[in-house]
């Protein structure tokens, strides 16, 4: 969103935009769905085209209007919730992994929240950071979070190749045919959020506007392909420019992943 006020407030930006629905709508696609697909894209004209000839109207598409349970809050709802969602993803990656069934619910979706940021506010008393790695999370060996990283952590790249080899299906792929993990965590920061491989779920505490989630929201797919498709969403790559350094730029779409398993009781 602060993107977005930023470019904006830019000289014919609204002259530009229009600019590029018009040469959208003249490859035979509707004015309301170009605007939609820019929408989801935060406004990128290549990633939009790829949404409309891929996936058709977005109306009519699962990622956008179906399979969705939302709850009636986000971790935006409360002051200390604003940084909290690494907490909020652990603690769903704990009664996730507790449960024994794939029921996830809005009433679930609450208490991962307010669960997530009462952890938060125990942790950040005795700490000066305001956002936390999963990693200096864990380390702390908090009661709340019985968990750890399976295999440990992967550093993958936000790349416009579906299949690069440390894009999110190739890292996704092995979390669950290698390693076998149920969940894995998934850090772009500052934001972090939780997919349960065996289900093929996302749980995100932050709204998506791309979704047309206003709240917290799990979003179930029914495949590895589905899922992955949703993140793009959720985390796109961003094209920088030809006069950004390349390690810049593979930094700047840089990501974490990390298996999560229970510990030994």
């Amino acid at each position: 969103l602060e993107v977005k006020e930023v470019v904006s407030c830019q000289p014919n930006f609204c002259e530009k935009m229009d600019e590029i629905v018009s040469s959208i709508v003249c490859m035979g696609f509707e004015v309301d769905e170009v605007q939609k697909a820019l929408l989801s894209c935060d406004g990128n004209q290549e990633r939009a085209i790829d949404l409309l000839l891929s996936q058709g109207p977005i109306d009519d598409n699962p990622l956008h209007s179906s399979a969705l349970v939302e709850s009636d809050i986000s971790q935006y709802s409360f002051e200390m919730g604003r940084s909290a969602c690494t907490c909020i993803s652990l603690t769903g990656a704990k009664l996730y992994l507790d449960q024994e069934t794939n029921g996830i619910t809005s009433d679930l979706l609450k208490d991962i929240i307010l669960k997530g940021i009462s952890s938060y506010q125990n942790i950040s008393r005795s700490k000066s950071v305001e956002h936390m790695s999963a990693e200096e999370v864990l380390n702390i060996d908090s009661p709340d979070f019985p968990l750890e990283v399976l295999g440990g952590v992967s550093q993958g790249i936000l790349s416009a190749d579906s299949n690069h080899p440390l894009g999110l299906r190739s890292l996704l792929e092995s979390c669950k045919n290698e390693l076998n993990a149920r969940v894995v965590l998934i850090t772009k920061t500052p934001e972090t959020v939780i997919v349960c491989l065996d289900s093929y779920i996302l749980i995100d505490s932050h709204p998506r506007h791309q979704l047309n989630a206003s709240h917290a929201y799990a979003k179930f797919h029914d495949s590895l392909d589905l899922l992955v498709k949703t993140l793009e969403l959720v985390f796109p790559h961003t094209a920088l420019g030809a006069d950004v350094p390349e390690l810049m730029a593979m930094m700047y779409n840089s990501f974490d992943l990390y298996p999560l398993k229970r510990k030994e009781r």
